[in-house]
């Protein structure tokens, strides 16, 4: 949340003098989000801020009325979230992640430094409404757990799967050093959308500049609080992106990393 709070104090909100925030976290339980939401809502506040598909479908069940500002969503339009990207129409406005766009190109990254014939898992949580890859062949794993997880790598292998690629999702975001650590205890070459997990041992991670993102959240809640709806506000799209490679792991997999791909990296571990 620094960068979120960084963006407000650049637009001159601060807390204690013209801002209060009131905090509610789900702890990693998405079971809770709909209870903290509707706490929100009983507080009168302003705006709702709020991160994922999972928050911000929390939000919208509690209010129709109150402005609900989403830090990141997958795919607004497919979620329900609005009617278009350049006019959501209703109450909710913000950033779209660019899932299935970013998700592809992951999948491009890890196939190029694999084998052709190589078999690729997808590891995606069900509870987040990103199951959806059409990429013919592949294995589909469903987390919402780490144990969940340590299943899913553990059958990942018995199916001779040589790569793994995890799909955006705050729950693997958050443990995505955790999982990196995992993947490398198996040798399974695997890309994240979170850089945690490249330093945690992954071979790669390619996904949007989250910290970006949430800066610019304090955007629509500057734009909100001045009196625009954010149904006429449009959601926008990451514009920055971050592509580290672990160039330690790929040594340990024998997988080689084309120079050019190097020079595009926005971050070489080694």
């Amino acid at each position: 949340m620094r960068s979120f709070r960084e963006g407000l104090r650049e637009l001159g909100y601060i807390e204690g003098r013209n801002l209060t925030i009131d905090w509610r976290f789900a702890d990693d339980v998405d079971a809770r989000l709909s209870e903290l939401a509707e706490e929100l809502v009983k507080l009168q506040v302003d705006v709702i801020v709020t991160y994922t598909s999972s928050g911000v479908r929390a939000a919208q069940r509690a209010t129709k009325a109150i402005p609900i500002v989403a830090m990141t969503v997958g795919d607004p339009v497919a979620s329900g979230f609005a009617a278009s990207l350049a006019h959501p129409g209703g109450n909710i406005t913000g950033s779209s992640v660019m899932w299935r766009e970013v998700l592809d190109k992951r999948l491009e990254l890890l196939s190029s430094v694999l084998p052709k014939s190589a078999r690729i898992a997808y590891l995606t949580n069900p509870d987040a409404g990103y199951v959806r890859p059409n990429w013919m062949g592949m294995l589909v794993v469903r987390a919402r757990t780490m144990d969940d997880v340590a299943t899913g790598v553990s059958l990942v292998i018995k199916q001779s799967a040589e790569g793994l690629l995890v799909a955006d999702d705050a729950f693997f975001n958050f443990h995505a050093r955790e999982i990196g650590e995992l993947v490398t205890r198996h040798k399974l070459a695997t890309t994240f959308g979170e850089q945690d997990g490249a330093d945690g041992g992954g071979l790669m991670s390619y996904g949007v500049d989250y910290e970006d993102l949430l800066h610019r959240a304090a955007t629509y809640v500057d734009k909100i609080l001045k009196g625009q709806k954010p149904g006429d506000i449009p959601f926008e799209q990451p514009s920055k992106f971050r592509f580290v490679i672990n160039l330690k792991t790929a040594k340990a997999l024998g997988v080689t990393i084309p120079p050019s791909m190097l020079l595009r990296a926005s971050r070489v571990i080694e």
